[in-house]
């Protein structure tokens, strides 16, 4: 059954025709979300990538919906550089999680592979500007769109570029 994931002040998980969870999210909890959310690769649980305002700065936390139980969880993400965000959120095959860390207003730096626990597991350089796009059904391929509108795929030891002029690209 296909199903879709939209995650904002709500957790919504189903189809068109029939919701199965409807829960509301207190941002005090796990945050404002920020980006897309993504799909553990058994389909058991959603994640997504939140901050969470403190009384001096944010926290950034991985939060998971449990499908099984309904339960919504958070993981404080230690590794986030003060002055970062992290946009988007995307599952590889291993059942990892690729993110992208900005330093400032949205210039992208780095990606980021953390385990679905939230432990960094890796960093890899990507080009100024990447905005992330999804792993394929596989969650071998990985697509994004660079600062500069090319859209470019990565994955099985292998790279490519796809398109040009584009703001987002999603498999």
């Amino acid at each position: 059954t296909a199903e879709v994931a939209i995650v904002g002040f709500e957790v919504q998980v189903g189809r068109p025709d029939r919701w199965r969870y409807r829960d509301v999210v207190d941002p005090e909890i796990v945050g404002y979300a920020s980006g897309s959310p993504a799909w553990s690769r058994d389909g058991s649980r959603v994640f997504w990538i939140a901050e969470v305002p403190t009384n001096t700065d944010v926290r950034w936390v991985l939060a998971e919906l449990d499908l099984t139980t309904g339960e919504i969880s958070d993981t404080v993400l230690d590794w986030v550089p003060e002055d970062a965000r992290l946009a988007g959120l995307a599952a590889r095959a291993s059942g990892d999680l690729v993110t992208i860390v900005t330093t400032d207003a949205f210039t992208y730096t780095e990606g980021a592979v953390m385990s679905p626990s939230g432990a960094l597991v890796e960093q890899f350089e990507v080009p100024e500007g990447t905005v992330l796009g999804s792993f394929d059904p596989t969650g071998t391929y990985l697509i994004t769109v660079d600062g500069s509108g090319t859209v470019r795929w990565e994955g099985g030891g292998r790279i490519g570029t796809l398109a040009e002029g584009s703001l987002f690209a999603s498999w």
